[in-house]
């Protein structure tokens, strides 16, 4: 099911998090708590509690529940213990599902910027052949609206008139005519970088 390869990554990435659980998760929490305090707490104790609750079960129920009274030599040790471990391998499933998601949305995401270059290293290619592709509408929610304007241009309201052309001064990479292709490339290296893609 899983390689080699993936397993180790997923212990380098998420090691240290299932040792040291995130105890920010409220389930993981609340059972290897209550685990630890079952063990930790003392057993005259214990017997009052589990006393106390089954009065108050028996007061508030239509027909009360007979159950033996809990004696002080009942070991709870083990039910502490396995509600840490079922705490433990929740945590470790859940950061498993976290790991598969993310590995799912890097490879789309490196799926996205392939196709996206591969649309732009067209030396033919219009901004308005571009916008009109389906590599620029994945692309678009993450480009800035300097990007965006560059690749739609101005426009003008009524049906039949043209495009109004952007002319950028200077000797940079982004100067010319609808130089709208460097602007995006810049932004999908910068894209790269924030999603850990390089």
């Amino acid at each position: 099911m899983f390689k080699i390869e993936e397993i180790k990554k997923f212990i380098l990435v998420y090691g240290k998090k299932i040792l040291f659980p995130s105890f920010a998760n409220r389930i993981t929490s609340a059972i290897v708590f209550s685990g630890l305090g079952i063990i930790v707490t003392p057993t005259p104790f214990k017997v009052v509690l589990y006393n106390w609750l089954i009065e108050v079960f028996n007061l508030y129920s239509v027909a009360p529940v007979t159950v033996p009274e809990i004696s002080s030599g009942s070991s709870d040790y083990f039910y502490g213990l396995l509600l840490i471990i079922i705490g433990l391998i929740f945590n470790i499933i859940r950061y498993t599902f976290d790991y598969i998601e993310s590995e799912r949305k890097l490879a789309n995401r490196i799926d996205l910027l392939k196709n996206a270059r591969a649309a732009l290293s067209n030396s033919d290619l219009t901004n308005k052949e571009f916008r009109h592709m389906l590599e620029y509408s994945r692309i678009k929610e993450y480009l800035s609206n300097h990007a965006i304007k560059a690749v739609e241009g101005s426009h003008t309201k009524s049906p039949g008139s043209c495009e109004i052309i952007l002319i950028a001064d200077g000797e940079t990479r982004n100067s010319g005519i609808n130089p709208f292709r460097n602007k995006i490339l810049d932004e999908l290296a910068t894209l790269e970088k924030n999603w850990g893609v390089i």
